[in-house]
């Protein structure tokens, strides 16, 4: 591959370089890539890396064919506690309402000042499916102090593919205010980033007969 994520912003060409190395070693497959840009030798991290200089200046260096434990973008990335109307700025990318019922607590994560991905934890609706496999029947209020759910988890487009949804979850995690934090998803039976981050997998709800009937 020639000029190698040379028209890209550097954001994205980090994201690119993680991806590419992480699918090939995945795969087994070697790549070749040429490059002005030293700033994607942490995110390809090269087994051999050929540094042409000018003439006859050429140095060559062998590393581990090891992958990238992470993108290099995520290092730089904060999580803070955020606001409605960070959720507001994301909400558009999330597949599902944008309107969330009693927000508990909200965090957003950030590059700098470029808002990355949003978590909004909210209070406990009075059931849910699975529940009771594996907490003790409880007051509305006990539910309340004792249990938060993650309502939405979203992470900007730009920044998708490199592990920032499970960053989200596992950090904020402790910071939910609560013993008992669940979480349903559709998304997590596809993307599996909340068992990632450490939470378990309880049950998989079926889908409705009229839905089944339908496909």
């Amino acid at each position: 591959m020639d000029e190698f994520c040379s028209t890209l912003d550097r954001d994205t060409a980090k994201i690119v370089a993680f991806n590419v190395q992480k699918l090939a070693r995945k795969e087994r497959k070697a790549v070749i890539a040429a490059t002005t840009h030293t700033d994607l030798f942490e995110d390809l991290k090269p087994s051999v890396h050929i540094h042409k200089r000018f003439g006859k200046e050429i140095t060559v260096k062998y590393y581990p064919n090891e992958p990238a434990k992470e993108c290099s973008l995520v290092k730089e990335m904060q999580i803070t506690e955020g606001t409605f109307d960070d959720w507001g700025r994301l909400a558009g990318f999330h597949y599902r309402s944008h309107k969330i019922a009693g927000p508990r607590k909200i965090f957003r994560l950030k590059d700098g000042d470029e808002l990355c991905g949003v978590i909004v934890y909210c209070y406990p609706p009075p059931a849910c499916f699975g529940r009771r496999l594996v907490l003790p029947k409880m007051t509305l209020k006990e539910l309340n102090e004792k249990l938060s759910i993650i309502s939405r988890v979203v992470v900007h487009p730009k920044y998708r593919t490199i592990g920032l949804g499970a960053k989200l979850v596992k950090e904020t995690l402790p910071l939910a205010g609560t013993p008992y934090v669940e979480m349903p998803a559709v998304m997590a039976r596809y993307n599996p980033f909340a068992e990632r981050a450490g939470m378990r997998k309880i049950i998989e709800q079926p889908p409705p007969k009229e839905a089944q009937r339908i496909s």
